[in-house]
């Protein structure tokens, strides 16, 4: 049996000319697999191949009846990932999960709405809802969650917010972070908390517990 017949012998053609693959899913998205070369191709792209050639690099194999399982070579195209995506926002397919909706989401928004109008510190609210600091600044910031209506913000103290420069020493930066409030001022430093674009000082807990020691 030749490729092609062992190909077409999982094949069932519909009555919408959409050729539909019987075998095997390539992935959860419901695209069929066929193992062509030696590895698990795409259903899809392995017709194109058998029926219209190679796919040249930097392009795809897409849909023109956005049925996933479909394999009739007239019913593909080539186009780039950017053509993809136009094509999905032009039909309507975009899928915007933000949010609650995300699975992986460690807020709420009723707790991005409290934490924009906290006054409390960002360790405070980092350990009210066991995330980190750096994720309580993104929500307070509006760099995350931005899609939930903002109320009375809490205006960061100077500790919410670090001067910096940058050095180049030939194959790489380095960095230094100043808070102007409490003068705390290293290159790398566990007082400063989060990413290298979202650092926080945590000069209070820094001043509370020299307090503490010295009492």
């Amino acid at each position: 049996m030749t490729i092609m017949e062992r190909f077409m012998a999982k094949v069932a053609v519909q009555e919408s000319h959409c050729w539909l693959w019987t075998g095997c899913a390539r992935n959860r998205r419901d695209y069929g697999g066929f193992s062509f070369r030696g590895r698990l191709m795409g259903a899809h792209v392995v017709s194109w191949i058998l029926h219209r050639g190679e796919v040249p690099g930097g392009l795809c194999v897409l849909h023109h009846c956005d049925v996933p399982r479909c394999v009739n070579p007239d019913h593909l195209w080539l186009g780039t990932n950017a053509d993809n995506n136009t094509d999905r926002d032009r039909k309507g397919r975009r899928r915007q999960v933000r949010g609650e909706g995300c699975s992986f989401a460690k807020l709420t928004e009723e707790a991005v709405l409290y934490i924009r109008s906290s006054g409390e510190t960002l360790e405070a609210l980092a350990d009210r809802y066991g995330v980190t600091p750096c994720t309580i600044q993104e929500a307070r910031a509006g760099t995350t969650w931005g899609h939930v209506a903002r109320g009375p913000s809490h205006a960061p103290s100077p500790c919410d917010r670090l001067n910096h420069t940058a050095d180049f020493h030939g194959r790489s930066w380095s960095y230094r972070y100043e808070c102007p409030t409490c003068g705390l001022g290293q290159r790398r430093n566990s007082n400063f908390l989060g990413s290298r674009h979202h650092l926080v000082c945590d000069g209070a807990r820094i001043r509370r517990e020299a307090k503490e020691v010295a009492a």
